[in-house]
């Protein structure tokens, strides 16, 4: 369960969620998912939400919208590991097939959120 949450609320989030279950991370590293998250049935990840990321909203939740999904996909390889090689390519050909999706909302998206990766990230390198 990934939680995306308004920058400088990562700690109460956690904090709250913790005390429910007992693996909650904080914006954590490619290592620490390799590590502790991947195979983990309930594993909570808290992190901030890249600002002006394409998300919708159904009673005060804020859901993302498949222009954020497919580019968290890129973007955080190590979290959406299972999702990469073949199984990417088939998502995004069934998306931009079967769904309206806005090209402008992507590279938007991915503009920011790999700047934010690369600043967050020290082993992160543009390939």
């Amino acid at each position: 369960m990934i939680i995306e949450i308004e920058r400088g609320t990562e700690k109460a989030v956690f904090e709250f969620v913790k005390a429910s279950y007992s693996r909650v991370f904080i914006d954590p590293t490619p290592r620490e998912i390799d590590n502790y998250i991947l195979g983990c049935e309930k594993c909570f990840v808290v992190r901030p939400l890249v600002t002006e990321a394409p998300v919708t909203s159904s009673d005060d939740v804020s859901i993302p919208k498949l222009e954020k999904i497919l580019v968290d996909l890129v973007c955080e390889k190590d979290l959406f590991v299972s999702f990469q090689g073949a199984e990417l390519h088939n998502i995004y050909h069934r998306a931009l097939t079967d769904y309206n999706v806005s090209l402008s909302k992507i590279r938007r998206y991915a503009s920011r959120a790999t700047r934010k990766r690369m600043k967050s990230s020290p082993e992160y390198s543009i390939r």
